[in-house]
């Protein structure tokens, strides 16, 4: 079960990942320490909400990020709460392994491509 993990005795399947969502866990590897919230993803990556949203919502459910809504009464703050979304061990664990994949994958087509133009 390569792609799968244990959560309290339950298999938990990695999300599917998408270029997109690749690029928003280096945005929380890039921020490791730090608490996000939507907005700062969508701002960090360049991406919209549309985008970004959905693939928070995978990666909870994965385990991949912890969210925690922020305290406060929204009537006194002027404004919605804010969800922070802050990368797990889990989530740290896979980011490392699925961007070293995709660095050996590139890498090897990397390679066959110089030996293509090397032979022109």
């Amino acid at each position: 079960m390569k792609n799968n993990d244990y959560v309290k005795d339950k298999i938990i399947e990695d999300p599917r990942l998408t270029k997109k969502g690749l690029k928003i866990l280096g945005v929380f590897m890039d921020n490791i320490d730090n608490k996000l919230t939507g907005s700062d993803v969508m701002r960090e990556s360049h991406t919209f909400s549309g985008t970004v949203y959905p693939i928070l919502i995978r990666f909870e459910k994965a385990k991949w990020l912890k969210g925690e809504w922020e305290k406060g009464d929204p009537k006194q703050l002027g404004r919605p709460l804010k969800k922070y979304y802050k990368i797990t061990a889990l989530g740290k664990k896979k980011a490392l392994s699925k961007i070293q994949e995709k660095n050996s994958s590139i890498e090897g087509w990397s390679h066959i491509i110089k030996e293509i133009i090397m032979k022109k």
